[in-house]
């Protein structure tokens, strides 16, 4: 008769797995039951009620008091809005929204965004935008949509969320003076991690995150090696997880050679007739190790150029906040079968989503690419010619958008044909090379 409490509960796969628990007197709450996971309060509602847009609030309260104002406002008594809320706050926009995403893009064709009025909940929009890029914004009159309810703010609150509700392409733009940002001017510039070679550490001041690295070099030069290579030193120096894109070996091709550059051991060559085995034990250990920090791409999956463009894209913007850097061999393999002028035009956009993707989310984005033969007078990749920027798949796109481009250098036909050089040929940011 006399409530002092609100269960709310939470679902996995159509199953209710638990609740959160609210007293109603005082702000203290506990779960019951395993709501780690669980999918978006309401989710399985809004599922049933269908429609076309999904409206997403920041609390439980939150989605109760907008599903009720909308439904009180609307001229047809029996129409129901698909209204649910983030499961733990702002800080669950990632994990929760980032696993969901394609299901909601599938089930629904507009998502407007509810959250609190406040600097955690425009941060959180523009969190959710990076997931769901086609998100609108509602400013609604109050701090969030229980507020509104409370004060009888309902025609308002509807007019923000249905009508009133911005795209990202019309948020304010916003213009700032030095007193803005002078504290950040102030700061002194740092080094990024470090690479595994001690010249290009130098010349380069370090890995940072938030930039796109071109990597080119000859047919069968070795320059997926470097991508090993990166991939072994960020694990076991810097603890750095890494997406191996890679489209000319198996996942598991590519998680042997990256143990074999841990352990220094050739494990992707066969040992000569006659000698000793690898050390699988060893191995096994190195593999098992690598399971926290590499991840690949299923090959087997890979389409036409823009399906497999827009599946790569889908995994970085639901899971790139997982990883410090995503890798892809080869931009040539990822163009196949366009034309020059199409794969020109595929491969701009390309690098210029890939490099935004990386600044969104917080990654090292490292872009590997075939060569266009030099001219005839000089002396071909294969044999060791020299890497110009003007080179890579895509004709100017690796120059226009990467903040660093590097050579990988080799003579296959050489007395030491295992002789290479990596050149640092472009460095936006210090323009040592």
């Amino acid at each position: 008769k006399t409530p002092y409490s609100i269960a709310h509960p939470y679902t996995k796969e159509g199953k209710v797995c638990g609740f959160k628990m609210k007293l109603i007197s005082k702000k203290t709450m506990w779960n019951v039951g395993d709501v780690k996971g669980a999918d978006l309060y309401g989710w399985e509602r809004a599922k049933r009620i269908g429609g076309s847009t999904l409206y997403i609030t920041e609390g439980e309260e939150d989605a109760i008091a907008l599903r009720k104002i909308l439904r009180t406002m609307s001229t047809n008594d029996k129409y129901d809005y698909p209204v649910v809320s983030l499961p733990a706050g702002t800080d669950s926009v990632g994990k929760c929204i980032g696993r969901m995403a394609e299901e909601i893009n599938q089930r629904f064709k507009e998502v407007v965004l509810v959250y609190d009025d406040d600097e955690p909940g425009r941060k959180a929009a523009a969190e959710t935008r990076k997931i769901l890029p086609h998100a609108k914004v509602a400013r609604l009159p109050e701090k969030d949509a229980n507020e509104c309810l409370v004060k009888g703010r309902l025609k308002a609150t509807r007019d923000a969320c249905v009508f009133q509700a911005k795209d990202a392409a019309s948020t304010e733009v916003k213009v700032l003076r030095v007193s803005d940002v002078k504290e950040q001017a102030l700061q002194d510039p740092e080094w990024g991690v470090s690479y595994p070679w001690e010249d290009i550490n130098k010349a380069a001041f370090g890995q940072r995150k938030g930039e796109l690295i071109s990597i080119g070099g000859g047919t069968g030069c070795g320059k997926t090696l470097i991508g090993h290579e990166l991939a072994a030193w960020n694990a076991t120096q810097h603890g750095w997880r890494t997406l191996s894109i890679m489209m000319d070996e198996s996942p598991a091709e590519t998680f042997k050679n990256v143990a074999g550059k841990i352990d220094n051991v050739p494990y992707h060559v066969p040992v000569a007739e006659g000698a000793e085995p690898y050390d699988k034990v060893r191995l096994s250990k190195t593999l098992d190790m690598l399971e926290e920090y590499i991840s690949t791409w299923d090959i087997s999956t890979i389409e036409d150029p823009e399906t497999t463009w827009a599946q790569l894209t889908h995994v970085v913007r639901t899971q790139g906040h997982l990883y410090d850097c995503v890798m892809i061999d080869n931009a040539t393999v990822l163009s196949e079968g366009m034309s020059a002028s199409e794969r020109n035009d595929f491969l701009g956009r390309v690098n210029s989503e890939f490099a935004n993707l990386a600044h969104k989310f917080d990654f090292e984005a490292v872009m590997f690419s075939h060569l266009n033969a030099p001219p005839s007078s000089q002396r071909p990749h294969e044999a060791g010619g020299r890497v110009q920027e003007a080179q890579f798949t895509g004709s100017r796109a690796a120059m226009r958008y990467s903040h660093m481009i590097f050579g990988f250098e080799r003579n296959k036909g050489a007395v030491d044909p295992d002789c290479s050089y990596l050149c640092l040929i472009k460095n936006r940011k210090y323009g040592r090379t």
